[in-house]
């Protein structure tokens, strides 16, 4: 008959306070992945389908708009601009483009831990920052906070 020796460790549970952190932390990941995931998915419908916030229906892409024209042609700026500038407007950057908005919704939104997805997400991230490092301020912003005399 074998016997267990006890090493005198203690094999009590953490307290429940950590356990309540660790689900209140699971829950605010996943409430910033979901809200990161709409970012993707309201520019993916946006462009694809001009619901008013930044496209217009007339500029849909579905209607014959394209998506990269006004970005690229307007906001690109610096050393960069003549090279956005060139492809702005052609059919296959706009493929590109609404396929990287799909798949970098897919990524985030969704969690999908998938190759072609991450890697769209990285791409359209560093294509976009590219373009807007040198980006122009065309009208003042709003202030946030305003002084008061």
């Amino acid at each position: 008959m074998a016997t267990i020796a006890h090493t005198g460790q203690s094999t009590a549970r953490p307290a429940a306070s950590t356990d309540t952190a660790a689900k209140a932390a699971r829950y605010v990941f996943a409430g910033v992945r979901i809200a990161l995931g709409w970012v993707f998915l309201w520019a993916f419908l946006d462009k694809t389908f001009g619901l008013g916030h930044e496209t217009t229906e007339k500029a849909a892409w579905i209607n014959g708009g394209h998506p990269t024209q006004g970005f690229l042609k307007n906001a690109a700026a610096g050393p960069f601009k003549d090279f956005y500038n060139s492809f702005a407007g052609a059919a296959w950057a706009a493929w590109l483009f609404i396929t990287l908005f799909a798949l970098g919704n897919l990524r985030v939104g969704a969690q999908i831990a998938w190759a072609p997805p991450a890697i769209a997400s990285i791409a359209l991230s560093s294509i976009v920052a590219a373009a807007a490092v040198f980006m122009t301020v065309r009208e003042p912003r709003p202030r946030l906070v305003t002084a008061h005399t």
